[in-house]
């Protein structure tokens, strides 16, 4: 019998991002289209999909005119080589992994951009455009942001670059000027809970409706987040979080290490780190508004809804302790630092806090 062809793999999934896409196909439309693209917003709000859907539909049909043309179909033999990670003209940057120690590299490397454009530099093997999709910038360092620079300056033909940005202001000016902007705004609660129930299809997962509520709420805007949050159990992290917010200025040690431990565990991950520290200050995020507003604080679970007037301190030492929190958080992850010791000092900071104003 003869082997059967895999079964293709569902397109990227875009919801609620009507604007960027408009933009892009206007400039589909006129003409020359401009080689460089920084595609800016907040981690998961589909920046990384549209790059795919529009890699997808540079490879097969060249440039698209019109929203049916990026509706590539996912049996499209150029479909299907982008899905196996086999199509010549296509190049994905983003970190790889350490042979020694098996986990992801901290960034992109200089040697990833120039095995690029030593690739690149080539004729494009199936004589049409060649797309480089770059997930993301701010995991380049500065070598490796320089070589991209040179290559942006002197672009070959028919090559395209989708260049993922969470934190535009620490792109340099230089790779700005090179790029035209595509800004992906943050997804309303509706939206979110529509792409949660197309992936749940997907997977034929069950949730409960209360959780997929919960979950766009806490994702902030970012679908990416909101799927996370459900399938690597964040809403139980959050109401261990919770819980330790509760006992303050009192801080129980077991709870609290107990927390802190999963993040260094042989079998932890960078993502449970970044969901924890997007849970912990974006709740900081609503309770600072709140306080500065005078409005009503919005809780997910009822646990949380006293927690506001317990935490009584001025909002300006909150705010302190979120720019804290956010910076360490940052150069945990850059310099590979001690993430248990950064969580200890975060609760040991709220306690203080809380402490002063009791």
């Amino acid at each position: 019998m003869p082997e059967q062809p895999a079964p293709a793999a569902p397109p990227p999934l875009l919801l609620g991002q009507d604007a960027a896409r408009d933009e892009f196909l206007r400039s589909c439309r006129g003409g020359r289209l401009h080689h460089g693209w920084l595609l800016t917003g907040s981690r998961g709000v589909g920046k990384a999909a549209f790059a795919g859907i529009a890699a997808r539909a540079l490879l097969h049909g060249g440039v698209p005119q019109t929203a049916a043309d990026l509706d590539v179909p996912a049996d499209a033999p150029s479909a299907r080589l982008i899905d196996t990670g086999a199509h010549p003209d296509l190049c994905l940057l983003t970190r790889g992994f350490n042979e020694k120690t098996g986990k992801k590299r901290n960034d992109i490397t200089i040697d990833d951009v120039r095995a690029m454009q030593e690739r690149f530099a080539q004729t494009a093997a199936m004589d049409g455009w060649r797309v480089c999709l770059i997930d993301s910038i701010d995991d380049m360092n500065n070598n490796s942001i320089n070589s991209l620079l040179k290559i942006l300056e002197e672009p070959n033909e028919q090559t395209i670059f989708f260049i993922v940005c969470h934190n535009p202001g620490l792109v340099p000016p230089t790779i700005h000027s090179r790029c035209r902007t595509l800004a992906f705004r943050k997804l309303p609660p509706e939206t979110l809970r529509d792409i949660i129930g197309a992936h749940l299809a997907r997977t034929e997962a069950e949730i409960s409706e209360e959780s997929i509520a919960a979950a766009a709420f806490l994702a902030d805007g970012s679908a990416g987040r909101a799927v996370q949050i459900l399938e690597t159990d964040g809403l139980a992290l959050y109401q261990e979080m919770l819980g330790l917010l509760a006992g303050l200025p009192r801080l129980d040690g077991e709870a609290l290490h107990k927390l802190s431990d999963r993040f260094i565990a042989q079998n932890a991950t960078p993502e449970q780190f970044d969901m924890f520290c997007h849970l912990l200050t974006g709740w900081l995020h609503r309770l600072i508004g709140a306080k500065v507003a005078g409005r009503v604080f919005a809780p997910v679970y009822e646990q949380e809804t006293e927690l506001p007037a317990r935490m009584a301190a001025d909002p300006i030492r909150y705010v302190g302790l979120w720019e804290h929190i956010t910076q360490s958080a940052h150069e945990t992850r850059r310099l590979g630092l001690d993430k248990k010791q950064a969580v200890l000092d975060w609760f040991a900071r709220a306690a203080d806090i809380a402490r002063e104003a009791a």
